[in-house]
Formats: structure tokens, sequence, C-alpha cells
């Protein structure tokens, strides 16, 4: 699985400005880009809340990996948001999370979104990877890094 491939410019918010985990995930559900993929934002907000609660999705490194089992979606729905202050989202290394994997998916492609976890936290592994991006000026030389960064190291 590509993650670059999987990726839109519209599927990545640049310069998030939230400063909780909660707003942060808010900003990301309710922003533009989301438009037309969720029919109910709140529901999803809601799904990915309860989730946190069972455990943080910050997976280190600077990443976090919010996700949610969601009825009525039709696939994997799929977003990259930044936030050059960072947010702390509990991950285990303390480290503040710039790079927001958003993976929200319905029941039945439990495989899908495993090896969609997998490469996120892949690429999580390379040192500095996901920061780098926060230097790059456009969603489409973010995909083009990410692209470039899976056909060295995945």
């Amino acid at each position: 699985m590509n993650l670059a491939s999987l990726l839109a410019e519209r599927q990545i918010v640049m310069n998030l400005s939230s400063e909780s985990k909660e707003d942060l995930l808010c900003e990301i559900v309710k922003s533009p880009a989301m438009e037309g993929l969720l029919d109910d934002p709140g529901a999803a907000l809601s799904a990915l809340l309860e989730r946190e609660k069972i455990a943080s999705t910050g997976i280190g490194g600077s990443v976090a990996v919010p996700h949610a089992l969601l009825s009525g979606l039709d696939d994997i729905v799929l977003m990259l948001g930044l936030s050059k202050k960072g947010v702390d989202f509990n991950s285990g290394d303390s480290r503040k999370t710039n790079c927001v994997f958003l993976v929200l998916s319905p029941e039945g492609k439990q495989e899908k979104r495993l090896k969609l976890l997998s490469r996120i936290s892949r690429l999580a592994r390379i040192d500095g990877f996901y920061e780098s991006l926060l230097s790059l000026d456009s969603a489409g030389e973010i995909i083009e890094a990410i692209g470039e960064t899976e056909k060295r190291f995945c």
C-alpha cells in the first residue's frame, strides 16, 4: 500500500492552529478539506474522541494517528494535518505531535486500515522524516516527499 497514492492535496490541512488534542481533531474533521468526505463530522469527532479515551494514538516521533470505525462510509477517509507548534498527544516519547494522520474507516475494511496504519508507522521510524514535512510549502510537495521516501525505505 502506497501512502502517497492515497493522499490528494485536498486531504492535507496545513498550519493547524489548535493547542489541544481535542481541538485539533475538531479542526481537522470540520476543515473545508473534509467537505464531501463525511456526511456527519460530529459523529466522526465523537468516534475519534472515544478512541482516544481507550489509549492515545500518539505513536511518537512527532506523529499521531487518530483512527476510528465509522458507519456510513464506503471507503477509508485519510487526512494529514500539520501543526508547526505541535500538540500534546500523550505520546510515549513525550514529544509534541506535529503530524496527524486521521484515519476513518467503515466496517469491513480492517485489512486495508491495518496496512495503512502500518505504512504510517513505518515512515515514523525514519528519524526526523515527518518533522521535515513542516518545512515544505505546499500539499503537493508533501505528497511528493512522502512518495520519494516510500520508494527509498518501504
